[in-house]
């Protein structure tokens, strides 16, 4: 688990924007200080030094969005200032995807 950056705010779609200061893997996992999964690295871009990384939240099983749970001022919950991580593992199933080939 590497450290990705710091949650800059939440777009009009759901999507999260991170400034980050090593360019991540894109399909990369996205995982909150407590180790869950909350998206999936979609885009890259901005300058090079410092690029801004947008993830797209995963779904929960009932349909709803994960970003629906990111409200500021909740302790239990992500807030702005978070600072995310990525995992060093590839996600199951763009492993298995390529095997398929």
């Amino acid at each position: 688990m590497r450290r990705l950056g710091t949650l800059l705010h939440i777009t009009t779609r759901g999507s999260l924007i991170v400034r980050t200061d090593k360019t991540p893997p894109l399909g990369g996992i996205v995982l909150d200080r407590h180790a869950h999964a909350i998206g999936k690295i979609v885009d890259v871009f901005g300058p090079v030094k410092a690029p801004y990384v947008a993830i797209r939240p995963f779904k929960s099983k009932s349909g709803a969005s994960v970003a629906g749970k990111f409200q500021v001022g909740d302790v239990s919950q992500i807030t702005p200032d978070s600072i995310l991580y990525v995992s060093d593992r590839p996600d199951k199933h763009e492993k298995a995807r390529k095997r398929r080939r």
